[in-house]
């Protein structure tokens, strides 16, 4: 086996572990619920590559649905496809409810793609790029208001590098369907204006601790870092040393994230 052949290979197998880390999480407005498979209709399904599966929500007259995507660095996105769907409750074309509208919010631009009725898919060739480390795909309008399920197939993201989601995205979610739920923002709120706190949790095992202190003249604090959760407990790696914190009210609108060792004390909230 020639040298040549194996440093193509290292070299493929780092060019797919930098893309696939990274999307640090994503997070939906809504999706639609089913009973007997929690991740029929999830918003990971839009990122998959395969038209058989849908993110399917409802569409109430004059809302708004959102995925929001979080990356560990700023990317340029570049180009998007837009693939809609099909009711499968009415089992009709686009007619039974379709994208007219979705916005692609970055942290200094917006760009809006229209697809003409019954059109099911297009492609924005975007010029200049977004580049963001947070974009929201924003669906602000449809066809057939009416319908009470809106369906898209397919999302594609493209930039640098080139496909910016992992298309066995969905996969982890199904895999990890405790641990998803956790993904996300945890916000330790501000004190009477006298800092900031900060824990995101990331879809493949990474967490990041970010302090910010109101005082200019004091110093922050950013420590990245792997985690686990078992049951409602989680435990974070700092510096080969374990930190213990917990989940509480996690069904509730507000759910919490308590700990109280020193080092990242404090109770923090999700915000997605």
């Amino acid at each position: 086996m020639s040298k040549l052949f194996i440093h193509t290979v290292l070299l493929f197998l780092l060019c797919k572990l930098s893309f696939s880390a990274q999307l640090y999480y994503m997070y939906s407005t809504d999706y639609k619920k089913d009973e007997n498979d929690n991740y029929r209709f999830h918003y990971s399904n839009a990122f998959d590559n395969d038209e058989k599966t849908l993110w399917c929500f409802e569409h109430p007259p004059g809302g708004r649905e959102e995925i929001i995507l979080y990356f560990q660095k700023t990317i340029e996105l570049k180009r998007i496809t837009i693939r809609n769907g099909i009711n499968p409750k009415v089992n009709k074309d686009i007619i039974a409810g379709g994208i007219k509208e979705i916005e692609l919010i970055g942290e200094f631009s917006k760009n809006t793609i229209y697809l003409e009725e019954g059109l099911l898919s297009k492609t924005l060739a975007l010029s200049p790029p977004i580049a963001t480390n947070r974009l929201i795909i924003s669906v602000s309008d449809v066809y057939n208001k009416e319908s009470d399920l809106i369906c898209v197939r397919d999302i594609q993201v493209h930039g640098s590098p080139d496909n910016l989601i992992p298309s066995s995205i969905s996969k982890l979610f199904r895999q990890r369907e405790h641990d998803s739920k956790f993904w996300g923002k945890w916000q330790g709120g501000t004190s009477e204006g006298s800092y900031e706190k900060f824990i995101f949790l990331g879809i493949e095992g990474n967490y990041s601790y970010i302090y910010l202190p109101f005082d200019p003249d004091l110093k922050g604090t950013k420590h990245n870092g792997t985690y686990r959760i078992t049951g409602d407990e989680l435990i974070l790696n700092y510096k080969n040393e374990l930190i213990r914190g917990r989940f509480e009210e996690i069904g509730s609108a507000k759910p919490k994230l308590v700990i109280e060792d020193d080092r990242f004390k404090g109770i923090y909230y999700f915000e997605p």
